[in-house]
């Protein structure tokens, strides 16, 4: 019988390595070269900053490469009137962090937010990275508790800096 054990690498198990995979996709996008002026549909230049998708990825590989237990809350998305119910029947929370970091000491929340894009006249567009109020309520709440901490990320190197600080 062959028993699938945890190990300190891939919190997983002995499945395939997802930093493998996300490595050789981070590596071919490293590849091609980053478009620096955008024209938006204002016609104002933008210098493109990383998507929200590709924050939220970078953090993954990080916790998976650390063998933190990590692990995403998938509140996000439309539904449906009936969906939506049974949803809240079922425990979704409006306003929960995207995600959550178990370490040995702490109970991490991290909602994450894309990072401002710096526009072409050097100030900083903060397009995409308002935070809801129900995101506000839930990451003062989770605050309230002594072995829990909560913030609003913008960027992936926000988040490892917050990670890394609380170890």
């Amino acid at each position: 019988m062959n028993i699938k054990t945890k190990s300190i690498n891939n919190p997983l198990g002995d499945y395939p390595s997802l930093n493998d995979k996300v490595s050789a996709k981070m590596k071919k996008r490293a590849r091609k070269p980053l478009k620096t002026n955008i024209m938006t549909k204002n016609g104002v230049n933008k210098i493109e900053t990383p998507l929200e998708i590709e924050e939220q990825k970078t953090l993954v590989e990080y916790c998976y490469r650390m063998g933190y237990l990590s692990f995403a809350v998938p509140n996000a998305g439309k539904r449906g009137k009936t969906a939506q119910r049974n949803a809240k029947k079922e425990g979704i929370l409006e306003g929960a962090s995207d995600y959550i970091i178990l370490l040995s000491n702490k109970i991490l929340f991290i909602e994450m937010k894309r990072r401002p894009q710096k526009l072409k006249s050097g100030k900083l567009s903060v397009a995409h990275t308002t935070t809801s109020d129900a995101q506000k309520a839930f990451i003062a709440r989770a605050n309230e508790y002594p072995y829990a901490e909560a913030l609003v990320a913008y960027g992936a190197d926000m988040a490892i800096r917050f990670i890394k600080s609380n170890i």
